[in-house]
């Protein structure tokens, strides 16, 4: 690429990317520095120069941006790419990060797999301290018994949890009218 010139690159979500990214490390007034350059994330020298970094990463595909593979290291070629944001939001310092059989991804990522909600699985963890097997569970964690509301609401229509079905709702009734 030697003698290439890059002719108004300033339109250029490429060239964004990589006049944010030397803003975020070493600009101290940069809003964002304290997650990057305060925290010790680095640029490689070869990519001081646009035109290096061209060279390196290619031109961003539409709809990515730059991203860092690893986020405690600094951005060189072999530790950045182009992702997604559904890639970007997956790599983030703050998700909860769970292994199960071997396989780790994050919270989000196992509740799409498994077709769960990503707060039921954080709620899971955090609220009852389940371990990640039975926080990944699919269905209802809660066990029932026959002549409970539980049993009820789960599907059970025995005479005894309609009967305990009813009697919460009788108890509500009677609630209502005494306030």
């Amino acid at each position: 690429m030697k003698g290439k010139k890059w002719i108004n690159p300033t339109n250029c979500s490429t060239y964004n990317s990589w006049k944010a990214m030397r803003s975020r490390c070493l600009n101290p007034a940069h809003t964002a520095y304290h997650n990057y350059g305060g925290r010790g994330i680095t640029i490689c020298e070869r990519w001081a120069s646009y035109d290096l970094f061209v060279v390196d990463m290619g031109l961003a595909p539409k709809g990515c941006s730059l991203d860092r593979v690893d986020n405690l290291k600094g951005y060189y070629a072999e530790n950045c790419r182009w992702a997604s944001v559904k890639e970007q939001l997956n790599n983030q310092r703050r998700n909860v990060k769970l292994t199960l059989n071997g396989r780790t991804q994050t919270a989000s990522q196992w509740a799409n797999e498994l077709g769960l909600q990503p707060g039921t699985v954080l709620k899971r963890i955090r609220d009852y301290g389940c371990d990640t097997a039975r926080a990944l569970k699919v269905g209802r964690l809660k066990e029932w018994r026959h002549g409970t509301r539980t049993g009820y609401e789960n599907g059970c229509r025995c005479s005894e949890c309609k009967a305990a079905h009813a009697k919460r709702f009788r108890d509500i009734r009677a609630r209502n009218k005494m306030a």
